[in-house]
């Protein structure tokens, strides 16, 4: 479903936290400047702590696409015709599921998501003890979890902002993360940082939707 594929690049391109998509509204999208490269919005994180995100046109548009096609035959399907009976919620369990029409749940997504690293090959394999029987086995699990689409954008946008002359690009990073620490920022988010630009130009910042930055405009 193109869903699963938007709650990725929720997280990759803006560096939402897992709970902070489930959280977003449709009326949040919907009223959004049309055809704008980046929009403002608001969402709540840690401890219901609001903060404002920048987010990139395209992705608006595409969830605007969802929001019209994709999550409107999951609600026709779930017999959900009416405003009023309709989740504000944007992202919703699929049609073929028993509770079609429903808001997704983080920990569906985190299932999701661990099946197709597993099913893309991005594994590691760990050893398992079966508690009963004292049977050693390995078993495949995923290399990566959801929340490292948070580290994603925090290393594409630090090298977009230092491609295009911003000195102190984890500031930028701290807020866009929500951060309280600017220390989690740098020696977590970006502890693997340094060096040459891998990306060699500043087309990471097309990349991730942000608007060109022209100097001294």
């Amino acid at each position: 479903p193109c869903r699963d594929r938007l709650i990725a690049e929720w997280q990759w391109a803006v560096g939402l936290r897992d709970g902070e998509w489930g959280k977003l509204k449709v009326q949040t999208i919907q009223a959004a400047t049309p055809n704008a490269a980046e929009i403002l919005i608001t969402v709540r994180g840690k401890g219901r702590k609001a903060r404002n995100v920048r987010v990139p046109g395209w992705l608006v548009e595409e969830t605007l696409s969802y929001i019209a096609g994709e999550r409107a035959g999951v609600l026709k399907a779930a017999g959900l015709v009416h405003a009023k009976q309709q989740p504000t919620e944007i992202f919703l369990v699929g049609a073929d599921h028993s509770r079609r029409g429903k808001p997704l749940s983080v920990r569906r997504f985190q299932a999701v998501f661990a099946a197709g690293c597993i099913e893309a090959g991005l594994i590691r394999h760990v050893d398992f003890i079966d508690s009963e029987s004292g049977l050693r086995s390995v078993r495949k699990v995923p290399m990566h979890r959801p929340h490292d689409l948070r580290h994603t954008y925090a290393v594409f946008t630090y090298w977009a902002e230092v491609a295009n002359g911003n000195s102190e690009p984890w500031k930028n990073i701290q807020a866009q993360l929500g951060h309280k620490n600017l220390a989690t920022t740098v020696n977590t988010y970006l502890k693997h940082v340094g060096g040459r630009n891998p990306f060699k130009t500043a087309s990471v910042r097309d990349l991730i939707g942000l608007p060109r930055i022209i100097p001294n405009a």
